[in-house]
């Protein structure tokens, strides 16, 4: 449960002469006569299960690529959660910061790295894409559909490291009291600003591992006692 799989990658064909080693060596089903400089390299690790093996794939390579070859890429439910809560007063002031995190959790993210199709607008990433004037390794080749299957299922190319450390939220108060209060009839009066969901620190490529949707939110209360 929460396992992340896919296939694994060895990076992009740079050549034909890469290509012609690799199809020498296994055949990608239904992929192998597209094959071409800019394509996703795909690993054969696994083969079709043996018969009364009671096992659900070979162990062991085939020289095929085909949907045996997926195994685990990653987990989406975190290994551990944390938090810190700090607190302080100074005469009438006072203020709480709160944090939380996880870790040990992976996420898939491809916008950007995947192949580049027609008919759609992109990240400014895609003009990274592989060209023979420009031979990376992070993003294929541009094409019609997808012939080579480079965006076939999950690949380990678009799993990241989904942990983080999130500013949760912050409340900065002071307490009004003495004279000035109690003439209005109050016995306290306290104001205070706080905080929720100030930022996040973290190596997934998107804006936030959890929630790209949660906002940030300022608040000013005042608490009253008569």
């Amino acid at each position: 449960m929460n396992q992340i799989r896919g296939y694994k990658t060895d990076g992009i064909f740079q050549t034909t002469q890469e290509v012609d080693e690799y199809k020498d060596k296994i055949n990608d089903a239904g992929y192998v006569n597209q094959k071409a400089p800019g394509d996703i390299r795909f690993v054969d690790i696994n083969g079709a299960p043996k018969a009364d093996s009671g096992l659900l794939q070979d162990p062991n390579p085939d020289g095929t690529i085909n949907a045996y070859d997926q195994t685990y890429l990653g987990k989406s439910l975190p290994g551990y959660y944390y938090g810190i809560t700090l607190g302080a007063d100074y005469k009438n002031w006072d203020i709480v910061l709160g944090f939380r995190g996880t870790g040990d959790v992976q996420s898939t993210f491809s916008r950007g790295i995947n192949t580049l199709t027609a008919g759609s607008n992109y990240d400014a990433g895609y003009r990274n894409r592989w060209t023979p004037n420009n031979p990376t390794n992070k993003i294929p080749r541009a094409m019609q559909g997808d012939p080579s299957g480079n965006n076939r299922g999950t690949l380990d190319r678009y799993v990241f490291n989904a942990g983080f450390l999130r500013f949760q939220n912050f409340q900065i108060g002071y307490n009004f009291n003495g004279d000035l209060i109690s003439r209005v009839g109050l016995s306290n009066l306290r104001c205070y600003i706080s905080g929720t969901n100030l930022f996040v620190i973290s190596p997934y490529p998107d804006l936030d591992p959890e929630n790209v949707t949660t906002p940030t939110v300022f608040s000013f209360g005042v608490n009253v006692s008569f």
